[in-house]
Protein backbone atom coordinates (compact mmCIF):
# COMPACT_ATOMS: atom_id res chain seq x y z
CA UNK A 1 0.00 0.00 0.00
CA UNK A 2 1.75 3.65 -0.95
CA UNK A 3 1.76 6.57 1.56
CA UNK A 4 -0.97 8.26 -0.40
CA UNK A 5 -3.27 5.15 0.31
CA UNK A 6 -2.56 5.23 4.12
CA UNK A 7 -5.35 6.87 6.34
CA UNK A 8 -4.35 8.38 9.47
CA UNK A 9 -6.28 7.10 12.44
CA UNK A 10 -8.02 9.22 15.01
CA UNK A 11 -6.39 9.19 18.32
CA UNK A 12 -7.62 10.82 21.49
CA UNK A 13 -7.04 12.27 24.74
CA UNK A 14 -9.64 13.40 26.54
CA UNK A 15 -7.52 15.70 29.45
CA UNK A 16 -8.06 19.33 29.13
CA UNK A 17 -5.46 21.13 26.15
CA UNK A 18 -3.00 23.59 28.32
CA UNK A 19 -1.26 26.57 26.50
CA UNK A 20 1.48 28.24 28.03
CA UNK A 21 1.03 31.91 26.54
CA UNK A 22 4.42 32.56 25.57
CA UNK A 23 4.87 30.26 22.72
CA UNK A 24 6.14 32.19 20.22
CA UNK A 25 9.06 33.70 22.53
CA UNK A 26 10.21 30.50 24.01
CA UNK A 27 10.55 29.02 20.18
CA UNK A 28 12.50 31.95 19.52
CA UNK A 29 14.58 31.88 22.43
CA UNK A 30 14.69 28.12 21.71
CA UNK A 31 16.22 28.83 17.91
CA UNK A 32 18.61 31.10 19.34
CA UNK A 33 20.21 29.27 21.41
CA UNK A 34 20.63 26.04 18.46
CA UNK A 35 21.99 28.55 16.46
CA UNK A 36 24.52 29.35 18.68
CA UNK A 37 25.62 25.64 18.71
CA UNK A 38 24.13 23.24 15.68
CA UNK A 39 25.39 22.57 12.48
CA UNK A 40 23.22 23.76 10.02
CA UNK A 41 21.53 20.62 9.07
CA UNK A 42 20.71 19.92 12.41
CA UNK A 43 19.39 23.34 13.41
CA UNK A 44 16.75 22.77 10.21
CA UNK A 45 15.61 19.85 11.31
CA UNK A 46 15.32 21.84 15.03
CA UNK A 47 13.38 24.12 13.81
CA UNK A 48 11.12 21.67 11.65
CA UNK A 49 10.36 19.94 15.35
CA UNK A 50 8.61 23.15 17.14
CA UNK A 51 10.28 22.71 19.99
CA UNK A 52 8.42 26.05 21.43
CA UNK A 53 5.21 24.54 20.85
CA UNK A 54 6.26 20.91 22.52
CA UNK A 55 6.94 23.20 25.61
CA UNK A 56 4.24 25.47 25.35
CA UNK A 57 1.86 22.87 25.07
CA UNK A 58 2.52 20.26 27.99
CA UNK A 59 4.12 23.04 30.70
CA UNK A 60 2.07 24.80 33.27
CA UNK A 61 0.68 28.15 31.64
CA UNK A 62 1.41 29.70 34.84
CA UNK A 63 5.31 28.17 34.33
CA UNK A 64 8.07 30.77 34.78
CA UNK A 65 10.78 31.83 32.20
CA UNK A 66 13.82 30.48 33.49
CA UNK A 67 12.44 26.62 33.36
CA UNK A 68 10.81 27.43 30.19
CA UNK A 69 14.01 27.79 28.92
CA UNK A 70 16.08 25.07 30.31
CA UNK A 71 13.15 22.61 28.82
CA UNK A 72 13.15 24.24 25.63
CA UNK A 73 17.06 24.24 25.58
CA UNK A 74 16.55 20.07 26.66
CA UNK A 75 14.67 19.52 23.78
CA UNK A 76 16.75 20.81 21.37
CA UNK A 77 19.77 19.26 22.33
CA UNK A 78 17.68 15.70 22.91
CA UNK A 79 16.49 15.95 19.57
CA UNK A 80 19.86 17.23 18.03
CA UNK A 81 21.88 14.04 19.87
CA UNK A 82 19.06 11.88 18.75
CA UNK A 83 19.16 12.65 14.98
CA UNK A 84 22.75 12.63 14.93
CA UNK A 85 23.53 9.16 17.22
CA UNK A 86 20.62 7.85 16.66
CA UNK A 87 18.30 7.99 13.82
CA UNK A 88 21.16 8.56 11.36
CA UNK A 89 23.78 5.94 11.50
CA UNK A 90 23.60 2.37 10.25
CA UNK A 91 22.50 -0.23 13.02
CA UNK A 92 26.26 -1.26 13.35
CA UNK A 93 27.70 1.99 13.48
CA UNK A 94 30.53 2.63 16.17
CA UNK A 95 29.72 6.27 16.81
CA UNK A 96 26.28 5.17 18.00
CA UNK A 97 27.63 3.41 21.05
CA UNK A 98 30.49 6.08 21.65
CA UNK A 99 28.53 8.53 21.19
CA UNK A 100 25.84 7.19 23.98
CA UNK A 101 28.75 6.37 26.95
CA UNK A 102 30.00 9.52 26.45
CA UNK A 103 27.29 11.72 27.02
CA UNK A 104 26.47 9.34 30.02
CA UNK A 105 30.26 10.32 31.33
CA UNK A 106 28.71 13.65 31.15
CA UNK A 107 25.40 12.94 33.29
CA UNK A 108 27.80 11.42 35.93
CA UNK A 109 30.95 13.79 35.84
CA UNK A 110 30.56 16.34 33.23
CA UNK A 111 33.37 14.91 31.66
CA UNK A 112 32.54 12.72 28.41
CA UNK A 113 34.91 10.84 26.16
CA UNK A 114 34.72 13.37 22.96
CA UNK A 115 33.16 10.66 21.20
CA UNK A 116 30.02 12.82 20.69
CA UNK A 117 31.64 15.94 19.68
CA UNK A 118 32.94 19.02 21.96
CA UNK A 119 30.12 21.12 20.65
CA UNK A 120 27.33 18.62 21.75
CA UNK A 121 29.13 17.96 25.40
CA UNK A 122 29.20 20.87 25.91
CA UNK A 123 26.08 21.52 25.30
CA UNK A 124 24.45 18.79 27.60
CA UNK A 125 26.67 20.32 30.42
CA UNK A 126 25.09 23.36 30.01
CA UNK A 127 21.72 22.19 29.72
CA UNK A 128 22.74 20.73 33.09
CA UNK A 129 23.81 23.68 34.51
CA UNK A 130 20.27 25.52 33.53
CA UNK A 131 18.34 22.41 34.98
CA UNK A 132 20.18 22.48 37.98
CA UNK A 133 19.24 26.36 38.81
CA UNK A 134 15.31 25.78 38.40
CA UNK A 135 15.05 22.17 39.96
CA UNK A 136 15.21 20.87 43.34
CA UNK A 137 17.73 18.37 44.12
CA UNK A 138 15.50 15.63 43.60
CA UNK A 139 14.24 16.87 40.48
CA UNK A 140 17.52 17.16 39.00
CA UNK A 141 18.12 13.75 40.62
CA UNK A 142 15.19 11.98 38.94
CA UNK A 143 16.07 13.97 35.79
CA UNK A 144 19.53 12.29 35.88
CA UNK A 145 18.06 8.88 36.26
CA UNK A 146 15.36 9.18 33.55
CA UNK A 147 18.29 10.18 30.95
CA UNK A 148 20.26 7.47 31.89
CA UNK A 149 17.11 4.99 31.45
CA UNK A 150 16.94 6.88 27.82
CA UNK A 151 20.23 6.45 26.78
CA UNK A 152 20.23 3.24 27.19
CA UNK A 153 17.11 2.29 25.90
CA UNK A 154 18.27 3.82 22.76
CA UNK A 155 21.24 1.67 22.81
CA UNK A 156 19.08 -1.58 22.84
CA UNK A 157 16.66 -0.61 20.38
CA UNK A 158 19.43 0.11 17.67
CA UNK A 159 20.58 -3.15 18.29
CA UNK A 160 17.33 -4.32 17.71
CA UNK A 161 17.62 -3.60 14.34
CA UNK A 162 19.46 -6.46 13.42
CA UNK A 163 16.23 -9.01 14.06
CA UNK A 164 12.65 -9.57 14.59
CA UNK A 165 11.17 -7.99 17.85
CA UNK A 166 8.27 -9.89 19.34
CA UNK A 167 6.01 -7.20 20.00
CA UNK A 168 5.83 -7.11 23.84
CA UNK A 169 9.70 -7.23 23.65
CA UNK A 170 9.72 -4.11 21.38
CA UNK A 171 7.34 -2.14 23.44
CA UNK A 172 9.28 -2.77 27.34
CA UNK A 173 11.92 -1.02 24.94
CA UNK A 174 10.24 1.74 22.80
CA UNK A 175 8.46 3.08 26.25
CA UNK A 176 11.69 4.17 28.00
CA UNK A 177 13.22 5.58 24.28
CA UNK A 178 10.89 7.96 23.82
CA UNK A 179 12.15 10.29 26.57
CA UNK A 180 8.91 11.42 27.98
CA UNK A 181 10.33 9.90 31.09
CA UNK A 182 12.94 12.65 31.61
CA UNK A 183 10.49 15.40 30.53
CA UNK A 184 8.42 14.50 33.15
CA UNK A 185 10.11 15.99 36.06
CA UNK A 186 10.37 19.35 34.18
CA UNK A 187 6.61 19.23 33.52
CA UNK A 188 5.96 18.83 37.30
CA UNK A 189 8.32 21.08 38.57
CA UNK A 190 6.03 23.43 35.79
CA UNK A 191 3.04 22.75 38.14
CA UNK A 192 4.55 23.03 41.69
CA UNK A 193 7.99 23.26 43.34
CA UNK A 194 6.13 21.74 46.06
CA UNK A 195 5.87 17.67 44.63
CA UNK A 196 8.32 15.99 47.09
CA UNK A 197 11.14 13.45 46.02
CA UNK A 198 8.70 10.79 47.09
CA UNK A 199 5.62 11.63 45.33
CA UNK A 200 5.96 10.66 42.25
CA UNK A 201 6.87 7.27 43.25
CA UNK A 202 3.38 6.60 44.51
CA UNK A 203 2.72 2.82 43.27
CA UNK A 204 0.09 4.22 41.78
CA UNK A 205 1.40 7.27 39.89
CA UNK A 206 4.03 4.91 38.97
CA UNK A 207 1.22 2.72 37.19
CA UNK A 208 -0.23 5.83 35.87
CA UNK A 209 3.51 6.70 34.29
CA UNK A 210 3.60 3.53 32.32
CA UNK A 211 -0.03 3.95 30.74
CA UNK A 212 1.49 8.13 29.33
CA UNK A 213 4.61 6.52 28.39
CA UNK A 214 2.99 3.98 26.52
CA UNK A 215 0.43 6.39 24.96
CA UNK A 216 2.69 8.88 23.92
CA UNK A 217 5.46 6.19 22.55
CA UNK A 218 2.62 3.93 20.62
CA UNK A 219 0.97 7.65 19.39
CA UNK A 220 4.55 8.47 18.47
CA UNK A 221 5.14 5.45 16.22
CA UNK A 222 2.36 5.93 14.16
CA UNK A 223 3.32 9.94 13.17
CA UNK A 224 6.85 8.98 12.75
CA UNK A 225 5.83 6.18 10.56
CA UNK A 226 6.68 7.32 7.16
CA UNK A 227 9.46 9.43 8.63
CA UNK A 228 11.77 6.46 9.99
CA UNK A 229 11.66 4.26 6.70
CA UNK A 230 13.84 6.77 5.29
CA UNK A 231 16.29 6.25 8.19
CA UNK A 232 19.82 4.63 7.30
CA UNK A 233 19.25 0.60 8.21
CA UNK A 234 15.39 0.82 8.81
CA UNK A 235 14.03 1.78 11.94
CA UNK A 236 11.61 -0.60 13.77
CA UNK A 237 8.44 0.77 14.97
CA UNK A 238 5.14 -0.07 16.60
CA UNK A 239 3.03 -0.48 13.33
CA UNK A 240 5.82 -2.31 11.26
CA UNK A 241 6.78 -4.69 13.92
CA UNK A 242 2.92 -5.57 13.48
CA UNK A 243 3.84 -5.73 10.03
CA UNK A 244 6.31 -7.87 10.53
CA UNK A 245 3.85 -10.09 12.37
CA UNK A 246 1.46 -10.41 9.39
CA UNK A 247 -0.65 -7.32 9.63
CA UNK A 248 -1.12 -5.20 6.69
CA UNK A 249 0.33 -1.68 6.62
CA UNK A 250 -2.61 -0.07 7.62
CA UNK A 251 -3.84 -3.17 9.76
CA UNK A 252 -1.02 -1.84 11.66
CA UNK A 253 -1.27 1.29 11.48
CA UNK A 254 -4.97 1.03 12.93
CA UNK A 255 -3.52 -1.25 15.69
CA UNK A 256 -1.35 0.90 17.34
CA UNK A 257 -3.63 4.01 17.36
CA UNK A 258 -5.90 1.60 18.98
CA UNK A 259 -2.89 0.30 21.18
CA UNK A 260 -2.47 4.24 22.12
CA UNK A 261 -6.10 4.84 22.46
CA UNK A 262 -5.99 1.72 24.94
CA UNK A 263 -3.76 3.25 27.23
CA UNK A 264 -5.37 6.49 27.56
CA UNK A 265 -8.36 4.43 28.75
CA UNK A 266 -5.99 2.69 31.19
CA UNK A 267 -4.55 5.49 32.80
CA UNK A 268 -8.73 7.28 32.84
CA UNK A 269 -10.01 4.05 34.91
CA UNK A 270 -6.89 4.08 37.01
CA UNK A 271 -6.85 7.71 37.87
CA UNK A 272 -10.74 8.08 38.68
CA UNK A 273 -10.31 5.23 41.28
CA UNK A 274 -7.42 6.69 43.30
CA UNK A 275 -8.92 10.56 44.03
CA UNK A 276 -9.33 10.25 47.26
CA UNK A 277 -6.04 8.45 48.35
CA UNK A 278 -3.78 11.60 46.93
CA UNK A 279 -2.17 14.23 48.23
CA UNK A 280 -2.49 17.54 46.40
CA UNK A 281 1.26 17.10 45.37
CA UNK A 282 0.28 13.78 44.04
CA UNK A 283 -2.08 15.04 42.09
CA UNK A 284 -0.01 17.38 40.15
CA UNK A 285 2.29 14.91 38.76
CA UNK A 286 -0.98 13.22 37.44
CA UNK A 287 -1.57 16.80 36.10
CA UNK A 288 1.49 16.47 34.39
CA UNK A 289 1.14 13.14 32.70
CA UNK A 290 -1.95 14.32 31.30
CA UNK A 291 -0.60 18.01 30.19
CA UNK A 292 2.43 15.31 28.60
CA UNK A 293 -0.46 13.15 27.26
CA UNK A 294 -2.47 15.87 25.82
CA UNK A 295 0.07 18.40 24.96
CA UNK A 296 2.67 15.54 22.77
CA UNK A 297 -0.11 14.51 21.10
CA UNK A 298 -1.40 17.62 19.96
CA UNK A 299 1.96 18.92 18.94
CA UNK A 300 2.81 16.24 16.50
CA UNK A 301 -0.25 16.95 14.95
CA UNK A 302 1.21 20.54 14.47
CA UNK A 303 5.00 19.44 14.07
CA UNK A 304 4.02 17.88 10.39
CA UNK A 305 7.39 19.41 8.41
CA UNK A 306 8.81 16.90 11.02
CA UNK A 307 5.90 13.82 10.74
CA UNK A 308 6.39 14.36 6.70
CA UNK A 309 4.85 11.72 4.68
CA UNK A 310 1.16 11.78 5.87
CA UNK A 311 -1.65 12.71 3.38
CA UNK A 312 -4.54 12.35 5.62
CA UNK A 313 -4.81 15.10 7.87
CA UNK A 314 -4.36 14.06 11.61
CA UNK A 315 -7.52 13.95 13.52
Amino acid sequence: MTAAALTMPVMHVPFPATRHPDLERIEADAMAWAAERLDPVSLDRVRKTLVGTYVSFTASPDCARPLLDAYAHFLVWGFWFDDLFVDDVEPDAPEHIAAIASALAVLDTRHGTGAAGEGIERALTEVMDELEAVLTPSQMSRWRQEMHVWFCAMAFQNAMRKQTPAIEEYKALRRCSVAIYPCLPLVEASHSARISSSDPHHPMIEELRVHCANQVAWANDVFSYHLEQGHPGGFWNLPTVYQAHGLTAQEAIDRAAADANVEVLAFTRKQTAIPHQLTPAQQLCIDAMQSCMRGVLDWQKTATARYTGWTSPAR
